[in-house]
This record gives C-alpha cells, sequence and structure tokens, in this order.
C-alpha cells in the first residue's frame, strides 16, 4: 500500500519528505523577501493610488464600552 502512495505522490508531483526536511526558517524568510521584492519592482513605476478619505458613521470612539 505504501509503495502505491509513494508512486500517486510521485505523480502529482508531491514533494518527499526528504525534501521538505531540508527547508528551514531561513528559507522561509528568504522565499517571501524575495516575492516581495519581485512585487516591489515590477510596481515600483506605476502612479501611486491615492485612497480618498471616507468618514464612516459609528465608528468606535475611545470612549466606546463593548459589549459582549
Amino acid at each position: 500500500m505504501k509503495k502505491l502512495w509513494r508512486t500517486l505522490n510521485g505523480v502529482r508531483g508531491d514533494a518527499t519528505t526528504s525534501q521538505t526536511d531540508a527547508l528551514t526558517a531561513d528559507d522561509f524568510a528568504a522565499f517571501f523577501r524575495d516575492k516581495f521584492e519581485v512585487v516591489h519592482s515590477s510596481t515600483a513605476t506605476m502612479p501611486q493610488y491615492d485612497v480618498p478619505f471616507k468618514p464612516m458613521s459609528g465608528m468606535l470612539s475611545p470612549s466606546t464600552r463593548l459589549r459582549h
């Protein structure tokens, strides 16, 4: 049965345990840092979007008590 699952996982392209064991927290951080840099560099020349201010009624004030 294990061989069947290994075969199916291989066909589906799932990573093996030995492939995922090699990943570290630094690898995880580097992936997102690199992803952020790619997105940032590809959007750096875009004009800045001006988000219009829209006052909202019913917003909490510092003196508003929350009810449970």
